[in-house]
This record gives C-alpha cells, sequence and structure tokens, in this order.
C-alpha cells in the first residue's frame, strides 16, 4: 500500500474549494484539506509531493477519440496521459477482426493503470438491425465493446437509424452517431421517438450525439426527453454551431471529445483548448462558464459511460484516484456572461478555481494518476 501527500497547491474540488492539500491512499482519494491539516497526515509511510501552487484536478476523460487509421494507437494513447487523460471512449473501430485487433489488444492492455495507459472503451463502427449484429459486434470488438454507431450513409435513414438504436440499446450497449446536416437532424426527430415507442432503453443504456447543427427548444426538449447525451467536438474543422448554453439549461448532458466519429486528425487536441471553445463560443449568449466545460471534460464522461463506481470524475474522499497536475499562470472563476466581470478571484464565493484561459499560455500537465499510479510525469514535481 502506498500513500501521497500532495500539498503546497490548489485542488479543483467542490467537496472543498479551499482544499491545498489532498492524499491519495493507494488507489483512493482519502482526504484533502489546508497545509495545516495536512502537517499531521506527513509522516514516514507517507511520500509527500511539494506541488509548488500547482494545481490537481480530476484526471480526464475523452468521449469522442476518433482512431487514425493506418497510424499506432498506442502512440497516441501515450499521448493522451501526458495531456491529463485517464480514460478514452474511442470511436470508429472496424467490424473486422483484422483491422480491430490492434485497439482490441489496446484496450486490454489498458484494463491495467501500470500499462501507463489511459482506461479505455471501443465503440464499433457498423450499421446494426438485429442482436446477431450486436453479437458479431462482441465477436470482433471483444469484452470492452462500449456502442456502436451507425454508418454515415444511413445518417439520414430513418428505418435503418430506428433498428440501430433499438437492436444496439436493447443489448445494453450505447449508441450514437454525427448530426452535421438538416436531412441528419430531420432523421433524428423521427428515430428516437420511434425506437422508445418500440421500447428501446435509451436512457438506460446511453445515447450519445455529436451534434454540429441548429437545435431549437423543440430539438433540445426530445434530447432531454430521451436522456441523451450530446458530445461536442470543437476540434473536427467545423464552427461551433451547437447552442450549449441552452442544452445545458435544458438539462441535457455535455461531454467534450477530441474529434467526431469520421473526422479527426493526427495529434489529440490540448485539452484546455476544447474548454476554451466552449467558453469562447461564437454565440455570446451560448458561452459555457468554464467549470460547466471542464465538466464536460471529466466528470460528465464517466456519467455518459455509464461508470460503476458514482464518485469517479470527482475530487472527493473514497473516489478512485484520477488526477492531473497542472502548472498554471493563473487560477480565476470565469463566467460565460459577458456583461459582467468575466473572471473573479473572490474567495467568498466558494468556487474551486480553473486555469485563466486567456493568457496566451495553456496550463501544462506535470503528472497524471490514474487509478492511484503515475502514468505519466515530467519530472517537474519534488517528492
Amino acid at each position: 500500500m502506498s500513500r501521497t501527500l500532495y500539498r503546497n497547491g490548489a485542488v479543483y474540488s467542490t467537496h472543498d474549494p479551499f482544499a491545498t492539500a489532498l492524499l491519495v491512499d493507494d488507489d483512493t482519494v482519502a482526504w484533502l484539506g489546508s497545509e495545516e491539516a495536512a502537517d499531521g497526515i506527513a509522516g514516514t509511510d507517507v511520500t509527500v509531493v511539494d506541488l509548488a501552487g500547482a494545481l490537481i484536478t480530476p484526471g480526464l476523460y475523452d468521449s469522442g477519440l476518433a482512431p487514425v487509421p493506418g497510424a499506432d494507437p498506442a502512440a497516441r494513447w501515450a499521448q493522451l496521459t501526458a495531456a491529463g487523460y485517464v480514460a478514452v471512449t474511442a470511436h470508429g473501430a472496424p467490424d473486422d477482426a483484422r483491422h480491430a485487433g490492434h485497439l482490441r489488444a489496446l484496450a486490454a492492455e489498458a484494463e491495467s493503470p501500470a500499462s501507463g495507459l489511459p482506461g479505455t472503451r471501443l465503440w464499433a463502427a457498423r450499421t446494426v438491425h438485429d442482436a446477431a449484429g450486436v453479437d458479431h459486434l462482441r465477436d470482433v470488438i471483444g469484452p470492452h465493446l462500449a456502442g456502436a454507431a451507425p454508418a454515415p450513409d444511413d445518417a439520414t435513414d430513418v428505418p435503418a437509424l430506428t433498428a440501430h438504436l433499438t437492436a444496439v440499446t436493447r443489448a445494453g450497449l450505447a449508441a450514437g452517431w454525427a448530426v452535421t446536416t438538416d436531412a441528419e437532424l430531420d432523421a433524428l426527430r423521427v428515430a428516437l421517438p420511434a425506437a422508445a415507442a418500440a421500447g428501446a432503453p435509451l436512457r438506460g443504456a446511453g445515447v450519445t450525439l455529436a451534434v454540429a447543427t441548429d437545435l431549437d427548444a423543440a430539438d433540445r426538449s426530445l434530447l432531454s426527453r430521451h436522456g441523451v447525451t450530446v458530445l461536442i467536438t470543437p476540434t473536427d474543422g467545423l464552427p461551433l454551431r451547437t447552442p450549449l448554453a441552452a442544452l445545458a439549461a435544458d438539462g441535457v448532458p455535455l461531454v467534450l471529445g477530441t474529434s467526431a466519429w469520421h473526422r479527426g486528425g493526427t495529434e489529440p487536441a490540448p485539452p484546455w483548448s476544447l474548454v476554451r471553445a466552449c467558453v469562447q463560443h461564437p454565440d455570446p449568449a451560448q458561452r459555457l462558464s468554464s467549470r460547466a466545460a471542464f465538466l464536460a471534460l471529466s466528470r460528465g464522461g464517466w456519467r455518459a459511460a455509464r461508470a460503476v463506481h458514482p464518485l469517479l470524475g470527482q475530487l472527493v474522499p473514497g473516489a478512485p484516484a484520477g488526477l492531473a497536475v497542472w502548472e498554471a499562470t493563473e487560477l480565476m472563476v470565469q463566467t460565460p456572461d459577458s456583461t459582467v466581470a468575466a473572471w473573479s478571484t473572490d474567495p467568498r464565493a466558494g468556487t474551486p478555481l480553473l486555469p485563466a484561459l486567456d493568457t496566451g499560455t495553456d496550463p501544462r500537465c506535470l503528472r497524471t494518476v490514474r487509478d492511484g499510479l503515475v502514468v505519466h510525469d515530467d519530472g517537474t514535481l519534488a517528492g
């Protein structure tokens, strides 16, 4: 058993917004609090890490990673841990054994934090019409299959989408796809209620849509009613049109990812650029606070993945110890309302602080910890 005390920094936690120290006991967050209280915890059986003012946040969750065809996925996964990610949902796994082999092996290796890789859930790229289709995907992808997206050509085919939603969610898997055109949105408007009427457990299994089109109040109500999560992918090459603030106000969960199902670059996007894209939405009325955007990049991902442990993505006592340590120029609280002061450092608000995103320099990840094990360290931290 190992115990590590991080102190002399800042801890992003709603449990104690003023915490400057955090104790990891084996694979669990055991305590967080003040420097004075930390003095009583430090001892010969505790490794003390001096944060030197660095910020600890929950580890990140990439909800929309797209493997690059022909590239070695292991190299990209290693880049992710160096960027603060502790888990990913990878979309676009091929539906044939030969091409899916690398991802299947990678997901198996990533089961153990000792691999140095983020935990991995896989989504297959195949339209499923029935239980036999689901069985085929399970045979090909293996036990880390978490969801399935229909082929892009079927995104406007209402019968195909309805059958896919029904078969996949009845099998306990998540379903979802990219909605980028008016025709695809029209098909979604019909397929979602049709699948629900057919008995598809949409809310229980989970539906995640990468929406890059305008949504009116009726659309947002439809998504909320069926428990749909919206995947935001600011780096997929399209303008950010998703009405983020309106979706959040209507109770639609949001998650962040580096790419949509059938797009993606060769390297993961810097995580704080994803948060900044939400905070600086082209439509000021649709901007999120940095806190809401960060939630979509951390705890929101675990919720959308239907994680078993209820405390994943949080830094609270009893939570699995998944965290990232950041060197940041400045810590502040950002509001989405440009008509009031954009930044606030008033400690009386009791709101945990996040890095300022308008300094010209993104936070640098110094260390990533997954289930209590260090999976990335750049050598900066003392201890």
